[in-house]
């Protein structure tokens, strides 16, 4: 998977993101694109660290987020919507 550096730097990628995220949904509001993007990240991160409850949580935030503010066919929502399509046939 990844050596034990790497886990070191992914959680504190982690830590990171769960500032500047919250930093997002204060000054932006959750219906903001650019904290769709935080959530896309903080879930990519987690999806990384083995997290998947997270990291399916935060892309679907991220693709509401995107569905409402650019819409159904828009490249990041249908990114994300692929990343959560994956994501299921590997829960299953």
């Amino acid at each position: 998977m990844y050596s034990t550096i790497d886990e070191y730097y992914y959680h504190e990628a982690i830590q990171h993101l769960n500032i500047i995220k919250s930093f997002f949904e204060q000054e932006f509001g959750h219906d903001h694109v650019v904290t769709a993007e935080s959530y896309l990240s903080f879930g990519l991160v987690c999806l990384k660290t083995g997290d998947l409850n997270s990291c399916v949580e935060h892309l679907q935030k991220a693709k509401m987020t995107f569905e409402n503010q650019q819409g159904e066919f828009d490249f990041k929502t249908k990114e994300v919507e692929n990343l959560l399509r994956e994501l299921e046939q590997i829960m299953q």
